[in-house]
């Protein structure tokens, strides 16, 4: 397993309609394994992201490993989201 660093100016945003969290490639996380599916998060707009086939959870070992489990979308600019529901 890898983990990123933890960067002092890392943005997050609870999303409560976030169906999972889906991170910026430099938010903190561990990375389990690259084979995991890509999947498309649908926007409010009707855009779509891809995540990367990065299997990955936050870097918050407190919280059980299921509400850990995240997705790395690269085309985040602002923060990462964290899905409230996740949790």
């Amino acid at each position: 397993m890898c983990c990123t660093p933890l960067s002092k100016h890392t943005t997050a945003i609870a999303d409560t309609g976030a169906t999972s969290h889906y991170l910026q490639a430099t938010a903190p996380h561990v990375k389990i394994d690259t084979n995991a599916t890509r999947i498309h998060v649908g926007l409010p707009n009707g855009a779509t992201l891809q995540s990367t086939n990065d299997n990955v959870q936050l870097a918050l070992p407190q919280l059980p490993a299921q509400a850990r489990k995240a997705h790395i979308v690269p085309v985040l600019t602002h923060g990462s989201l964290i899905s409230i529901g996740r949790l």
